[in-house]
Order: structure tokens, then C-alpha cells, then sequence
């Protein structure tokens, strides 16, 4: 089943202020390595009015993820990398680096706000303040709360100096075990084997404030939804996962770059179970460009994919060796039961058997000639018979002369 992120400002205060609008990027890898399950989430802060905190509601349980909080700096210290994220050619401006910020233009839209970059969102230990991620348990649901004090973060609501700038920060969650279940769903057919190919279906319900999918305790605090001004969704897969089809046509499609792409990922690979990415393709959907009072946001998609193992491959070859004996076995023991049967017939039937010799040649005559019977055989004695009565009656040669 589907569940919903949530995402809401505590305690907003506008005192005649209320212009805080924020933009929410969110970059699913779903990818079938079995090790790259993210949700990298980045939060842009424009016109900044006065809040308490920024705060998600992850629907996953606490102890299935993994908070990463570096993520942002690693961006930072990447000028290639931070234009592709925000598809323009970056220039680092400055950097303090005891409170980890950086400040970034952009040379294609001098007329845009510089991009503040907070990259010291460390989760809050005993003794200093921080983010906090802590266990939820509305209505009995697995989930957590992941807490962004506005402090962190040094927004000064009134810009004194002609320079404007727009705040972001960016951090990753990642998913392990069956945690992406929430989002994403896979389908295989039981008779995939015979007649699909080993063919995968996987479903991505992607959903932000869908309250019919949310605690009834979080769902109380979307009733401001006034400052969210865009979201953007991207979904990372591999480039041998077909596209099937989503709940609307997708904004773009294109494929990453592997050398930029696999250093935006190592970061997380600290496991031995380190592997190169195959070609990825990303796929973007977005709410509309001028669309106000955003309430909720939902992305569909569907894919499929055949994956054949080493596993599958030697199945296979084991299947074909045994179907290769069997019918081997099958059809000696055919043809020994054919030849089985045929002597049997011919040794009912008598006529191979050899005819008898010595004194029997008389009764073998007898029984051609009774055989044969009829006209023929009785002038044939008679013949015989005239013959010899001839050469009796013939007198000797010289018996005249006694």
C-alpha cells in the first residue's frame, strides 16, 4: 500500500510577514543493485516570513533508514555538480565555513537571488542543538519526524543590502530492507519463467500531503498549505527499465552522466559492497509553474524490466542437460519394446524357421506336390510313367545277334 510524505512549517508566524514560499525537489533512485534505494530531498527558502521549524513526515519506520546529513556539502565542494543539480552554470561566491555555508550565482540569470547553501544540519546530540529525527506512532503507524530548527539556518527576514538570497539546504534518506515498500510496489507473474521472460513490474506511487494517506495527528498541521509554491519529483531508474506508462506525461527525460553521477552517489557507499552504476536515465515530473494553493502532490509510474541472473542462466542449463537425458533414456526404451514385439510376431508366424534334412526330403516333395495338386501335377506323373515304360520295351543294342 502507497503512503504519503508530509511536509509543513511549525508555528508560522506572519505578523504582517506571511511571504514565506518554499520549493521542494525530491530525487528518488530506485535502482536494481539491490544497494540504491534514496530519497535525496532539497527544500529552497524564498521570502522567508517566521517559522519554528521545518519539518517531514517520513512514512517509513525509524529504524529502516538512515539519515545522511552530508549529502549537501559534498554538493557544495562540486561546482560541476551544483550546476547540474540546478541545470546552470554555478559560481562559488563565498564560503564560511565555520557555520557551513556557501553562496552560489548563477551567470545565466544575473537578475535571480544567489543560492545560500546550509550544509550544517547534523541530527542534535546531548549537549547542542540540531535536527531531530524521532519514532511517531499515530494511529499505530510505522513512521518518523524529522525536525529542522529554523536557527540552523540564519534567515533574516528583512534584506537590508541590495544582494538577495534564496536558502536551501539538501540531505538524503536512505532506505534499507523492505522500507521502499512504501513507495514503490513489484509485481511478477508466477509463470514468468515460461512466458514473460523473467519480466519485473514495478509501480512508483510517489506522494507529498496526500492526506487520505497520512495520521490523523499530522494531518492537522496541513491545513496552511499557502506557502508551498512548487515540487518537483525526479525518479532515477536504469536505462534497461522500460517505461510503461505514469499519471501524467513527464516534464523531461535524459540520460546521467556516468563519471558526474556515480561521485554524487559514493558517498553512501561505505559498505564493501561497492558497484558502478549502469547507465541511469532521469525522468521529471513538476506541479505547474504558476499554480497556487499546492495541498498535496502525487506521481505515478510504471515500469518493467527482465532480469536474468547467474542463478536463472544456470537453472536453465541444468533444466536443459536433464531434458537432454531424460529424452535420451525415453527413447532407447522405446525402441527396445518395438523390437521386443517384432520378434515375438515373427516367431508366431513360423515362417523363419529352417527346413528339416535327411530322411524327411520324401515328405517335403509330398507335401509340394500336394501343394501344387490339380491337372498339372497328375500329367506330370504321367509323363514320368510313359518314360519309363519306353525304355523298357527298347530292346538292348546287340541282342539280335545270339
Amino acid at each position: 500500500m502507497a503512503r504519503s510524505l508530509g511536509f509543513w512549517l511549525e508555528k508560522p508566524r506572519p505578523d504582517g510577514d506571511n511571504n514565506t514560499k518554499v520549493e521542494l525537489h525530491f530525487n528518488y533512485w530506485s535502482l536494481n543493485n539491490g544497494l540504491t534505494n534514496y530519497i535525496d530531498i532539497g527544500v529552497k527558502i524564498s521570502e522567508a516570513g517566521l517559522f519554528d521549524s521545518i519539518n517531514f513526515y517520513l512514512p517509513f519506520n525509524i529504524d529502516q533508514i538512515d539519515y545522511k546529513p552530508d549529502l549537501g556539502k559534498r554538493v557544495c565542494e562540486n561546482l560541476v555538480l551544483v550546476s547540474a543539480i540546478f541545470n546552470s552554470p554555478a559560481k562559488h561566491e563565498s564560503h564560511t565555513e565555520t557555520k557551513g555555508v556557501y553562496d552560489f550565482s548563477f551567470t545565466t540569470d544575473t537578475e535571480s537571488p544567489q543560492l545560500r547553501f546550509f550544509t550544517q544540519i547534523l541530527l542534535a546530540s546531548d549537549s547542542l542543538g540540531g535536527v531531530t529525527l524521532e519514532r511517531s506512532n499515530h494511529e499505530n503507524e510505522k513512521g518518523c519526524l524529522l525536525k529542522f530548527p529554523r536557527d540552523l539556518f540564519e534567515i533574516e527576514t528583512k534584506v537590508d543590502t541590495k544582494t538577495k538570497f534564496d536558502n536551501y539546504f539538501r540531505f538524503r534518506v536512505i532506505l534499507k530492507s523492505d522500507a521502499h515498500r512504501s513507495i514503490s510496489q513489484i509485481y511478477e507473474a508466477k509463470d514468468s519463467f515460461i512466458t514473460n521472460h523473467f519480466e519485473k513490474t514495478e509501480m512508483v506511487d510517489f506522494r507529498v500531503n496526500e492526506t487520505r494517506n497520512l495520521p490523523e495527528k499530522i494531518r492537522a498541521n496541513l491545513n496552511d498549505h499557502s506557502h508551498l509554491s512548487r515540487i518537483h519529483f525526479f525518479l532515477i531508474r536504469e536505462a534497461n527499465s522500460e517505461y510503461k506508462m505514469s499519471h501524467s506525461q513527464y516534464s523531461r527525460c535524459r540520460i546521467l552522466e556516468d563519471d558526474l553521477w556515480n561521485k554524487y552517489l559514493e558517498q553512501d557507499d561505505s559498505s564493501k559492497k561497492k558497484k558502478k552504476q549502469s547507465q541511469m536515465l532521469i525522468y521529471h515530473w513538476k506541479t505547474k509553474e504558476k499554480e497556487e494553493d499546492i495541498d498535496h502532490f502525487s506521481a505515478f509510474a510504471k515500469f518493467t524490466r527482465r532480469n536474468v541472473t547467474n542463478l536463472n542462466i544456470l537453472v536453465i542449463l541444468v533444466v536443459l542437460v536433464a531434458l537432454s537425458i531424460f529424452s535420451g533414456l525415453l527413447t532407447n526404451l522405446t525402441w527396445s519394446s518395438m523390437h521386443k514385439e517384432v520378434e515375438s510376431c515373427e516367431l508366431a508366424d513360423g515362417t523363419q524357421e529352417a527346413p528339416s534334412t535327411g530322411g524327411n526330403l520324401g515328405s517335403l516333395d509330398s507335401t509340394r506336390s500336394s501343394r501344387e495338386g490339380g491337372p498339372r501335377g497328375t500329367e506330370d506323373g504321367q509323363s514320368k510313367a510313359q518314360s519309363a515304360n519306353t525304355m523298357l520295351d527298347k530292346p538292348k543294342h546287340g541282342g539280335e545277334q545270339q
